[in-house]
């Protein structure tokens, strides 16, 4: 490059020059750095990734170095120097390039004079008797105007009347700068007639703008017999042209140059010549068609994709080395820059807010060489979107080095804010700037809209605990609720729902329909504003313990799902049964009877019940149950047998309780069932003959017990009576449960009689045709019973026992008690003490007359 790399003192530089193979084949090559020319205390150092050393380079391939330039904390602001940078080849030493790297303080006030290779060297070529040309630059550094520019040179051996000269010859005598203005002057210094050809001379021009702030460039002049114009600076697509004059050696009619040699084969690039100077075979030839001074002019059609570089082109003519072909031409860099955004195309492009938007942009250099450029963007404000607006734009890298006509697509992440106005154009303004020259720049306007920002903040508590994935226990056959809070912090007016699905997850074989749930919505909630939802759901009344209903609820916003919960529903285990004795015999025989109660499930789990039976109202009922029961699924039953005994002396009419309890965990249920023993019709006609008849009649000796276990009425008749025989007293008797009583009949008999024995059969029948009969024989005494010789009686009473035959005179002696007392109601008073089954009683030592006493213990009462 022949712009020199400024550093500012104390500082560094990185300076990468481009290094291109422009042979046919591909090398392997080292570079040297030779730094002897940089000012005092300069240093440098390389910081290529692979090095300098042993680099291949394929064909019409880029290498670039790095190397890294040190300015010193005191460099002065007029230093400048170069580094030679030599390129050779590894396989053969005498191939090699070299090129100069320019380097300069960067000062605010000085000048930088430097000739066409950048370098402070010009050399100027002239014909004898003419004036020699040396090209330079002349830039003005500092930020102001320079208009006392002091220059002064030395003396040569051809004189020191040098001159300057702009391109458009006018002469100057005095130089005046703008702040950075960059001016282009020849120096020229006549060669003498006297001069041979191949003389030099030099002189350095120096030039200052203070006492201290000088700038000096070497000039040289030398004398030749060959001028080509002095160096141009061009642009690409370009016509360019160079003339040549020549004062033709003596004896020779022509010259000829190498086109390939001086350096002029380039791709792209057309050359043409005009006068006395044609290409022939690849040569430039000029032929004297005159005097021996030859004029030709040389063309060039610069191909607009020439790269920036400095070209020096230099042959020696075959006829003479002293007419030599040399000029040089620098191809400056333009700088140009295209941006083209390439996704979204469609605009204004809606976008959610907080979220990464993925903007693609096309880089493109439509310049001619390598450029860098920096990427920068920016809200646009107006009086809706403000500078408050703080929109996130990020580049994967914020400067991007283009190739001369190479694009490059990268993204750019934009991110909206939650306060961005909803469905209001966003303009972005994308730029790329050149950093080679920051006047050149590209943009695009991209333009976003917030897309309605549904987004909501959702409080969901059941009983103090996050509602999300928790499980809720839900009796069965309830109808249950929950609400949650919703507050709108979008940005816009919204509406929002709780859209629920279900999934129920069976436990064992519960077959229960019917769940469900459902819930509300509220539309056009303003922002910041909180409204309350409710999810409500049922739990059909058969369902089974450990059945889960899984409640999605999606909390939809204007058709855009914001949120999704999810929590669960579990039936709790209800422990229930029943027993039913509908089927029941309420009869319960009185040697025992089985019966079947029907046991349900009426919980939800399959489970057994644990039962406690026991009877109510009278002792001694044995009641045996099944050591346990099934286990039974919900709304299944089966049958409990229960063996049941009553006691002997449990009696028909008298009803019990049968209590039954059905026990599992703390449920428990009961059912009373009532009880009663079946009815049993049993007596029992008993007596002992002889039949003691006196005159006056006789009670015999014969009892009815009544066996059965509810009171029973018993008819007597009384066969085979004599006649004239006459039958009285009671026909009818009716009996207790378990009474025994003397039969209540005697017979008179027929005044004739005289004590022959007559067979008497007494039958007894009760309600149900129950008979039972008894045959006595009679005998004749003169003391009967009067009543009946069956005691029944509570020790401790006094019976009145009444004999036929006796009064207050009688002596009526009881074997048992001894005498008894006459008593005014024409009998005596029998004391019972106790029973006897075979009593006699004696009247008057004569007669006897036998009873049986049935003496009970009279019944305690509390209180």
């Amino acid at each position: 490059p022949t712009e020199p790399t400024r550093i500012t003192p104390g500082e560094s530089s990185m300076i990468s020059p481009n290094i291109r193979s422009t042979g046919r084949l591909a090398g392997i090559w080292s570079l040297s750095v030779d730094s002897t020319n940089l000012p005092e205390g300069w240093t440098w150092n390389d910081e290529t990734p692979s090095g300098l050393d042993s680099i291949e380079i394929g064909v019409d391939e880029i290498w670039n170095p790095y190397l890294r330039v040190n300015a010193p904390e005191d460099a002065l602001g007029s230093d400048s120097g170069y580094l030679t940078l030599t390129l050779t080849l590894d396989e053969d030493n005498n191939v090699s390039i070299s090129s100069l790297l320019p380097i300069e303080a960067n000062r605010t006030r000085g000048l930088s004079i430097r000739g066409p290779d950048g370098t402070a060297n010009s050399m100027g070529y002239g014909l004898t008797g003419e004036y020699a040309e040396a090209w330079m630059l002349i830039h003005n550094l500092g930020n102001a105007e320079e208009n006392q520019i002091i220059m002064s040179w030395d003396t040569t051996a051809w004189g020191n009347d040098l001159k300057l000269f702009d391109l458009d010859d006018n002469q100057v005598s005095a130089l005046t700068l703008e702040p950075d203005e960059m001016i282009l002057l020849t120096a020229r210094l006549q060669v003498p007639n006297s001069a041979s050809l191949g003389d030099l001379v030099n002189t350095p021009l120096e030039m200052c703008v203070t006492g201290d702030v000088c700038q000096t460039i070497e000039l040289s002049f030398m004398a030749t017999g060959t001028v080509t114009d002095v160096h141009q600076r061009t642009v690409p697509d370009n016509q360019l042209s160079w003339d040549i004059s020549t004062d033709m050696p003596v004896g020779e009619s022509q010259l000829e140059w190498s086109m390939s040699d001086a350096g002029l084969i380039l791709p792209g690039w057309i050359w043409s010549t005009s006068g006395d100077l044609e290409i022939i075979d690849g040569d430039l030839v000029l032929s004297r068609s005159g005097p021996s001074r030859v004029y030709g002019t040389i063309s060039l059609h610069l191909p607009h994709d020439a790269a920036p570089a400095f070209h020096s082109f230099m042959d020696s003519s075959t006829q003479s080395t002293d007419h030599k072909l040399q000029f040089s031409l620098e191809v400056l860099q333009i700088y140009r820059a295209d941006l083209t955004v390439t996704s979204p195309l469609e605009q204004p492009h809606e976008v959610e807010v907080e979220e990464d938007v993925l903007v693609m942009i096309k880089l493109e250099n439509p310049g001619n060489g390598e450029d860098t450029f920096r990427l920068e963007a920016e809200v646009i404000t107006d009086s809706i979107i403000t500078e408050d607006l703080d929109v996130t734009i990020s580049f994967v890298s914020d400067m991007v080095t283009l190739g001369a006509g190479s694009l490059q697509t990268i993204p750019v992440i934009v991110k909206l804010p939650e306060n961005t106005p909803a469905a209001t154009p966003v303009q972005i303004r994308i730029k790329m700037t050149s950093q080679g020259n920051e006047g050149i720049e590209d943009s695009e306007t991209l333009v976003l809209s917030a897309k309605q920002d549904h987004r909501w903040e959702i409080d969901a508590n059941y009983l103090g605990n996050e509602l999300r994935n928790r499980t809720i226990i839900s009796q069965p056959g309830e109808t249950n609720q929950i609400m949650m809070e919703a507050k709108n912090v979008g940005n816009l007016e919204d509406d929002i729902s709780l859209e629920t699905t279900i999934n129920v997850i069976y436990s064992g074989s519960d077959i229960s329909t019917g769940w469900n749930a459902s819930g509300t919505s509220v539309e056009n909630i303003s922002v910041n504003s909180t409204v309350n939802l409710a999810v409500n759901w049922f739990v059909p009344e058969n369902s089974w313990n450990g059945s889960i209903m899984q409640i999605t609820v999606d909390l939809s916003s204007r058709g855009e799902i914001i949120d999704t919960i999810i929590f669960y529903v579990e039936v709790p285990h209800i422990e229930k049964w029943n027993a039913i004795s509908s089927q029941v015999d309420l009869e319960i025989d009185p040697d025992g009877s089985s019966i079947d109660l029907e046991i349900i499930q009426l919980g939800n789990a399959p489970s057994k019940a644990f039962a406690t039976v026991y009877v109510n109202g009278s002792n001694n009922w044995i009641v045996e149950t099944p050591e346990e029961l099934p286990i039974l699924e919900p709304g299944e039953s089966a049958m409990m047998t229960l063996n049941i005994t009553p006691p002997q002396n449990a009696q028909h009419g008298k009803t019990v309780e049968l209590h039954v309890r059905l026990r599992e965990g703390t449920s428990l249920s009961e059912t009373i069932v009532p009880l009663r023993v079946s009815v049993i019709h049993q007596f029992d006609l008993d007596g002992e003959s002889p039949w003691v008849i006196s005159s006056e009649g006789g009670f015999p000796h014969a009892t009815l017990l009544n066996e059965g276990n509810a009171p029973t009425t018993i008819s007597l008749n009384v066969r085979s009576v004599p006649t004239g025989w006459t039958v009285t007293g009671d026909t009818t008797i009716v009996l207790s449960v378990g009474e025994i009583r003397g039969i209540p009949i005697q017979i008179i008999p027929d005044m004739n009689w005289n004590g022959e024995t007559y067979t008497i059969k007494i039958e007894a029948i009760d309600e149900l045709g129950n008979v039972d009969e008894i045959l006595l024989d009679t005998t004749k005494q003169d003391y009967s019973w009067a009543s009946s010789p069956i005691i029944s009686a509570v020790n401790g009473d006094n019976v009145l026992l009444k004999i036929h035959g006796t009064n207050s005179q009688t002596l009526v002696l009881d074997g048992s008690q001894g005498l008894l007392e006459w008593d005014s109601r024409e009998g005596w008073l029998w004391p019972a003490f106790q029973s006897i089954s075979d009593g006699e009683i004696t009247i008057n030592s004569e007669e006897g007359l036998v009873y049986t006493s049935y003496v009970s213990m009279p019944s305690i009462r509390d209180g």
